[in-house]
């Protein structure tokens, strides 16, 4: 009720997210310091952080965990296609190659990254089941190096590219 009461008020912050359930949860983006493009889990704001810039990287960082190897290789291959080319951000991971079931007769594309299963209809149901890699963004980070980085919710997605390999999405 508090939230239907405050967007109704029309104040600039009555923007709701949606907390999505995908796994992993992924942060990349460009390096601020190196510039480079990299993939990561939230390992990357560890002490020593697991920054992958390559799929060797990735076998090197987390090649104990094949599943999640394979997901942060998905992004590695297909987040560039989309990504701005400076910034880092942190989304969920919601589907990769193989995990989308298309059921043409009711124009609906399903996946369950985790625990909730996700259902979409009509052409978002044809952008995700088209896809190679899907992610919902949910913030931003600002900083000249990743110790000093802060969180900023509400990412503006306008500086994000299209691109048929990737259903991204915004939590707004």
């Amino acid at each position: 009720n508090q939230a239907h009461e405050h967007v109704k008020s029309g104040k600039q912050d009555s923007n709701l997210t949606m907390k999505y359930d995908g796994s992993p949860s992924l942060v990349f983006g460009h390096h601020p310091e190196t510039k480079k493009f990299f993939v990561a889990s939230k390992s990357a704001f560890n002490k020593n952080p697991k920054i992958n810039y390559s799929a060797k990287d990735i076998d090197t960082n987390h090649g104990h965990a094949p599943g999640l190897a394979e997901k942060l290789k998905h992004a590695l291959k297909h987040l560039p296609k989309v990504a701005p080319k400076q910034g880092v951000y942190q989304g969920d991971v919601m589907h990769s190659e193989g995990d989308v079931k298309y059921d043409e007769k009711k124009g609906s594309a399903s996946y369950t990254p985790n625990t909730i299963k996700y259902t979409a209809h009509g052409e978002e149901a044809k952008k995700a089941a088209q896809s190679k890699f899907g992610l919902v963004v949910h913030q931003k980070y600002e900083g000249k190096d990743f110790a000093s980085m802060k969180a900023t919710p509400h990412p503006d997605m306008k500086n994000f590219g299209q691109h048929k390999d990737v259903h991204l999405s915004s939590a707004e």
